[in-house]
C-alpha cells in the first residue's frame, strides 16, 4: 500500500432488491495484455486533442459498437464535406500526463455526403441510416477508453468514443462510462431526452439512438470520465473497463470485481444496470459514486437496424406505452410508481435539486476517506459541490449503517437546503460512497474546471479520491473500514416545493 492510502460488519437495512473501405494499420499495434502501470509507461501525446473542431455537417461520425472485445471489428458511419478523412485511435489515460496513446491509424478514405437526419414525428427519435465508411479491426488494441479523432482533407477534426472491454473484471477496479447520459444529452439532431429544436420541452425525444453522431465534438467522456480515469490510471491501480451495456446485460464479465467506479454523470439506468449494481455490492463488491442525480431515471432499451441495444427510450413525465402490460420496465423515476425503488437504495443519498454552487463542507473529518487531507470539521473547498446535488433525505429507504462525511449548505431555486456526501456498508463486507456532487470529478487537478475552485479544492479532491480508490481496491472496504452510523444526525426533510421531476 502506498503512503497516500489510508470494512466486522454490522446487520442493516440493505436493499433487498432481486438478487465501404477497410482500414489499414499504420503502425504495428501493441500487444493486447499488459497491466496499466506498463501500459502508461508507452509513449503518451497529446494528438489526441481536438485542433480545429468540425462545425455541423462538415465532418461528424459515429461507430456501430459501444464497446468491443480486443479483436473485434466495428464500422465508422462518417459524415463530411471533405475530399477524404482519416481516423486515429488513441487510447485514453494518464502517460505522463499527455492523457492519450495513439495505437492505430487507419489510411485516407474517400469522403461521402451522407443523407440527412430520419426524424420519427410520434417519439420525436433521431437517427441515421448511413452507410459504414470503413471498417476497424481492433486486432491488438489493449483494454481502455478510446477516442477515435476523425481528420479531414481540410483539416477539421471531430471525436468517436469507443470502449474496448475486458473480458474479466476479477479483483480489478471496473472504470465504467455513464454511456446512457452521453446518449441522453446528445443533440446532434435537435432532438434529445430534455427538449427539441429552441429547447421546446414537448418535442422532446421519447427515444434516443446510437445511431447517430454526438453533438459538441464529442460526450460528457472528456469532461466528467477523463479526469477519474487519468488519477486511476496514474495511481497503477489494476483497472478493467466496461460501459453501462456491460453493467446492463453483460454481469459475467463484472462478477469478482473489487470496485466499480462511476466518475460523473450516470443519471438514466435501467431495470439490468440496477439489479447487478446491487448484486454486485452484495457479493462484496464497492461502489463509489463520484458524481450526482445518479440513478434517477429508470429506461429501458430497443434494438436498431444496426444492433441489440441502440434505442434508449425515456418517456419520462409522459404515460408509457407499455405501463399497464409492463410496469416495471415503465419509464419514470426510480422513486415513482410503479416502480418504486429510489436510488437511495442504492447511493444512501438521493437526487434533490440543481442548479447549485457551493463548498464541500466536511463534518467528519475523522472518516478514512480524509486522511492525509489535513482537513478539519467545517473546513470548505470552493464550489465543488456544483449543478446537481444529492441528499439524505427522509423517509427513503436508505442502506445501515450510513455514514455522513460532509454536509454542505446550498441553495437551489432559492430554497436553502444541504447537500451531503455519505459512505455506507452491508453485510458482504462491500463499501459504497456518494460525492453527492456533480462538481467532484471536474475539481481534480487534470479536470478543465479545477482552477475555478483552486489549488486548496483540487488537492483535498484529489487526495480524497486516491483514498477511496485505493482502499475499494483491495476489497471489501466494510471489512476494514465499517461506517459508523450518523443517520438520525445528518437526515433532513425534502426541501419545500422540490418537484422530483425537474432535472437538467
Amino acid at each position: 500500500m502506498t503512503d497516500w492510502s489510508v470494512g466486522s460488519v454490522t446487520r442493516s437495512w440493505w436493499g433487498g432488491r432481486r438478487s465501404a473501405g477497410v482500414t489499414d494499420v499504420a503502425k504495428p499495434a501493441e500487444p493486447g495484455e499488459r497491466s496499466v502501470s506498463a501500459e502508461n509507461r508507452q509513449p503518451g501525446t497529446t494528438a489526441w486533442k481536438l485542433t480545429k473542431p468540425a462545425p455541423l455537417g462538415v465532418l461528424e461520425g459515429f461507430a456501430s459498437r459501444t464497446a468491443v472485445d480486443s479483436g473485434e471489428s466495428f464500422t465508422l458511419h462518417v459524415n463530411t464535406t471533405a475530399e477524404t478523412f482519416f481516423a486515429t485511435a488513441f487510447r485514453m489515460g494518464w502517460y505522463g500526463g499527455m492523457r492519450g496513446r495513439r495505437v492505430w491509424q487507419s489510411t485516407n478514405v474517400p469522403g461521402v455526403r451522407q443523407p440527412g437526419s430520419i426524424l420519427d414525428p410520434g417519439t420525436y427519435t433521431v437517427r441515421t441510416e448511413w452507410p459504414a465508411s470503413m471498417t476497424v479491426d481492433t486486432t491488438g488494441w489493449p483494454e481502455g477508453c478510446y477516442l477515435l479523432k476523425l481528420v479531414s482533407s481540410d483539416g477539421y477534426d471531430q471525436w468517436v468514443p469507443i470502449t474496448v472491454r475486458s473480458h474479466s473484471a476479477v479483483g480489478k477496479t471496473v472504470f465504467v462510462n455513464a454511456t446512457t447520459t452521453w446518449l441522453a444529452y446528445n443533440l446532434w439532431g435537435s432532438h434529445n431526452i430534455y427538449g427539441g429544436p429552441g429547447k421546446e420541452y414537448a418535442r422532446r425525444s421519447r427515444k434516443v439512438s446510437l445511431d447517430r453522431p454526438y453533438d459538441k465534438n464529442g460526450n460528457y467522456f472528456g469532461w466528467f470520465e477523463l479526469p477519474m480515469l487519468g488519477l486511476a490510471e496514474k495511481m497503477g491501480l489494476d483497472l478493467a473497463y466496461a460501459t453501462d451495456f456491460e453493467l446492463h446485460g453483460d454481469r459475467d464479465r463484472l462478477e469478482g470485481a473489487a470496485a466499480l467506479i462511476f466518475a460523473g454523470h450516470d443519471e438514466y439506468w435501467t431495470t439490468g444496470m440496477m439489479d447487478n449494481a446491487m448484486w454486485l455490492r452484495d457479493q462484496g463488491t464497492n461502489l463509489a459514486f463520484f458524481g450526482a442525480n445518479t440513478a434517477y431515471r429508470h429506461v429501458r432499451f430497443e434494438d436498431s437496424a444496426l444492433g441489440a441495444n441502440r434505442i434508449m427510450v425515456c418517456y419520462k413525465s409522459d404515460p408509457d406505452p407499455i405501463a399497464e402490460t409492463e410496469p416495471k420496465e415503465a419509464t419514470r423515476q426510480w422513486r415513482s410508481d410503479p416502480n418504486y425503488e429510489p436510488e437511495s437504495m442504492l447511493l444512501g443519498v438521493l437526487y434533490e435539486g440543481n442548479g447549485v454552487k457551493a463548498d464541500f463542507v466536511v463534518t467528519e473529518p475523522d472518516a478514512w476517506m480524509f486522511k492525509g487531507t489535513k482537513a478539519r470539521r467545517g473546513d470548505a473547498f470552493s464550489n465543488v459541490v456544483e449543478v446537481e446535488y444529492d441528499k439524505l433525505i427522509e423517509g427513503m429507504p436508505t442502506p445501515r449503517p450510513l455514514q455522513v462525511v460532509a454536509e454542505s449548505p446550498v441553495v437551489s431555486r432559492d430554497i436553502a437546503t444541504h447537500a451531503h456526501a455519505c459512505y455506507y456498508t452491508v453485510p458482504s463486507g462491500a463499501g459504497v460512497f456518494s460525492s453527492g456532487t456533480l462538481g467532484w470529478s471536474v475539481s481534480l487537478p487534470e479536470a478543465a474546471r479545477s482552477k475555478q475552485n483552486g489549488p486548496k479544492a483540487a488537492s483535498f479532491v484529489e487526495r480524497t479520491t486516491m483514498n477511496i480508490l485505493q482502499v475499494f481496491s483491495e476489497g471489501p472496504a466494510g471489512n476494514k473500514y465499517p461506517a459508523k452510523d450518523n443517520y438520525d444526525q445528518y437526515v433532513r426533510p425534502l426541501a419545500t416545493d422540490m418537484q422530483y421531476d425537474y432535472d437538467l
